[in-house]
């Protein structure tokens, strides 16, 4: 279940955090594709921008942990590989997918997915996958 930007803001102020831990926004997205898949049938639909708020996806840092505080705040462990930092649910639930803004120009050309959105948001509900396409609102 996807927590909207205010229950999800709500629920990190219910965190206990050790005292003066500092708190980090790394991604704050919007979507604007969702692609929903469930072995039978695949669904592929845009997402208007006065929609994409409801969609949203936020990833914070707490102190040393990351939570992917839009779906249940469940913590996450942070990858880097090449031009991408990953962060992965630490209860199998799915990840977040970050392309580094620097490496942007590599793929230029190359495939509308890679050089046109800035993150990837992936989970499974029982036996469906959900696949979000986003921009951060920083860099809209």
């Amino acid at each position: 279940m996807k927590l909207s930007i205010g229950r999800a803001v709500l629920a990190i102020g219910l965190f206990v955090s050790p005292v003066g831990a500092q708190t980090e926004i790394v991604l704050n997205g919007l979507p604007t594709l969702r692609v929903s898949e469930n072995g039978v049938v695949r669904t592929v639909e845009d997402i208007a921008p006065e929609d994409a708020e409801v969609e949203a996806c936020l990833i914070q840092r707490i102190g040393n942990h990351y939570y992917w505080t839009t779906h249940e705040n469940v913590q996450v462990t942070r990858f880097e590989h090449g031009s991408f930092v990953t962060f992965v649910a630490m209860d199998g639930s799915g990840y977040v997918r970050l392309l580094d803004p620097d490496a942007r120009s590599i793929f230029d050309g190359l495939n509308r997915t890679d050089g046109d959105y800035h993150y990837v948001e992936h989970y499974v509900v029982g036996m469906t996958t959900v696949t979000y396409f986003g921009y951060r609102r920083d860099q809209w």
